[in-house]
């Protein structure tokens, strides 16, 4: 019996695929698309390739936000500044009317500097020069308090305030006025006028004189401005005008 011979191993033989034209027409425009699509790059290899280039590019994108955002103030203030020139000059204005009124009333103004003590310093100005009295802020503010807290049924009401909406306690009040330089308005205005026996005048822009006290003793005349002061309300004191 023959011996089986081990065998060989079977060759594959080349298959042959029949391609006519127009598959290898479409076979290379599919090369040329694979070909032609771009291949992304991660950021951070370009930083890798040169790290200054990337930081360069990140430092120019802050400038120029720094840049849009100083053209759009200096915008804004070119606007705010056409703006004001169409706006009244309010501190003229009040500073003509004032003085074109204290004029049809034979007055003329005295300057009081601006330093929180203002109304007692005109009262004072205005007391030495209708009535003969001479004395000082300070005895002004005591007085204008000690009325106060004797009669304080006509004027604690007074105190009511708009930004707490409550009443403010008299004792601190009056306590303020005689020991800081605490502005003074229409409530000193009516103790002083109480304590003084006197009536007071307040010549005001846009408005007829304020009376306080009418019809008692010679008459004091005071200035009231809004706007023409840096630290807010002042007072000056109007003299006659031939003295």
């Amino acid at each position: 019996m023959a011996k089986k011979g081990k065998g060989k191993k079977k060759q594959t033989e080349p298959v042959h695929v029949e391609v006519d034209d127009d598959q290898v027409d479409l076979l290379a425009q599919l090369a040329l698309d694979v070909a032609s699509v771009p291949v992304p790059v991660p950021e951070h290899a370009n930083m890798a390739v040169d790290g200054n280039e990337g930081v360069s590019k990140g430092r120019n994108r802050a400038k120029e936000r720094l840049a849009r955002k100083k053209a759009e103030i200096e915008a804004q203030v070119a606007q705010a500044a056409l703006e004001a020139e169409h706006l009244p000059d309010l501190r003229k204005i009040e500073r003509e009317n004032v003085s074109q009124m204290a004029s049809r009333l034979g007055l003329v103004e005295h300057e009081i500097a601006p330093d929180g003590h203002c109304l007692f310093a005109a009262f004072a100005d205005q007391l030495e020069q209708r009535a003969g009295i001479k004395t000082s802020v300070s005895e002004l503010r005591s007085k204008a308090a000690l009325l106060m807290r004797v009669d304080a049924d006509t004027f604690a009401p007074f105190l009511f305030d708009e930004d707490t909406m409550t009443v403010r306690d008299l004792g601190d009040y009056t306590a303020k006025l005689e020991s800081t330089p605490m502005w003074g308005g229409d409530l000193e205005i009516m103790a002083l006028a109480k304590v003084y026996g006197v009536t007071v005048g307040v010549v005001v822009s846009g408005g007829p004189v304020m009376t306080i006290n009418d019809g008692e003793g010679v008459k004091m005349m005071l200035a009231y401005y809004k706007h023409s002061y840096g630290l807010g309300a002042h007072y000056n004191s109007l003299r006659d005008s031939n003295t």
